[in-house]
């Protein structure tokens, strides 16, 4: 990746979960460098529970990329994880007022023992869900909450392995990996999709917009950008949006009121089309055979080309019906038995 920073600089990714960490080398300087960090990790290296913050800056790609000092050193084994300067680094953490007070700022919220629980549940597979070990435990989780006061609850990191845990080979011990962290932010973000900007109010983090017109289903690229305030530094993210289609249930019918037709007879054929899923948007290839002219077309919703017999609909609620009116001139004798093909969202 082109990280844009000034010449000189010779960028080497490391090895990673996020794929979002480098080594910068110029000179005799060495930095860890990582795209789109922890809005707390200022806070962190102020209170030296993650390696020191040299610099913060916004690059070319709209991302927002830091430098750390790079620091010699190991990863914890697990058997180190029971000494006494983890829990002393953990007790940092907890009661660190400035994680505690940015927490709240930005809106973090208070999460319970209960709340922990009922979240293992969540979209939990039917074979965990009924596994013997597992649901003793749940049981015994629920069965067992402690009684704790909210006021009392601190800034916890979320993933304690022991690959978190940096001893430098100065025998300083750090607790990194923070990209994790869930901090909800309040206010406008900007939001970059198809070729428009939107400004989206973020409340607890969580946000909307709304595309007016057809998007096809595919990847889409997205940037959000978000100015910062006085609480929470200046975040631009690049990623990526895959639009697709929601559970697909519709009702078609068709129907023509002659089983049996001479030369030159009309005959009507009526299609109905009802959506009793999610909004999609939906298309009838009702191509005519050769023993057929068209006389009229009604299409209360949409357009019929008579040429490809593509009946495109567009956009179709759920719970929406539309129909779709054809006269016909039989041209010769027989059997009305033709057949019309649905195909919806392009399958």
């Amino acid at each position: 990746m082109n990280l844009n920073l000034e010449n000189g600089w010779q960028i080497l990714p490391i090895g990673g979960d996020t794929d979002t960490a480098y080594m910068g080398i110029k000179s005799e300087q060495k930095v860890f460098l990582k795209r789109n960090t922890s809005p707390f990790l200022a806070a962190l290296s102020l209170e030296e529970i993650a390696p020191r913050l040299i610099w913060t800056k916004r690059i070319s790609t709209g991302d927002t990329l830091t430098a750390q000092e790079w620091l010699n050193g190991r990863s914890l084994y697990r058997s180190e994880m029971g000494q006494k300067s983890v829990s002393d680094l953990l007790y940092k953490v907890h009661h660190t007022p400035v994680l505690k007070k940015m927490l709240i700022q930005v809106g973090g919220k208070v999460v319970t023992p209960i709340d922990l629980v009922r979240k293992y549940f969540e979209g939990l597979p039917d074979d965990l869900n009924q596994h013997p070990l597992l649901n003793k435990v749940a049981n015994y989780l629920k069965a067992n909450q402690p009684d704790l006061k909210s006021d009392f609850y601190e800034v916890c990191h979320g993933d304690l392995n022991h690959k978190n845990w940096l001893l430098s080979d100065k025998e300083k011990l750090y607790l990194v990996d923070w990209e994790s962290a869930d901090v909800p932010i309040n206010g406008t973000v900007s939001v970059e999709f198809n070729g428009k900007t939107f400004d989206v109010e973020l409340v607890d983090g969580k946000g909307s917009f709304t595309v007016d017109g057809d998007v096809t289903p595919g990847e889409y690229p997205v940037s959000v950008e978000f100015a910062g305030n006085d609480v929470y530094a200046p975040v631009a993210v690049n990623s990526s949006l895959t639009v697709s289609y929601g559970d697909i249930d519709l009702d078609i019918s068709v129907s023509v009121d002659k089983e049996t037709v001479d030369k030159e007879d009309s005959v009507t054929v009526t299609v109905v089309v009802k959506n009793n899923g999610d909004k999609v948007i939906a298309y009838l290839n009702g191509k005519l055979p050769d023993s057929f002219k068209l006389v009229s077309v009604d299409a209360s919703k949409g357009t019929f080309d008579s040429d490809s017999g593509l009946w495109y609909i567009g956009p179709l609620g759920s719970g929406e019906s539309v129909y779709l009116i054809l006269t016909l001139e039989a041209i010769n004798v027989g059997i009305n038995n033709e057949e019309f093909v649905i195909f919806v969202n392009g399958t």
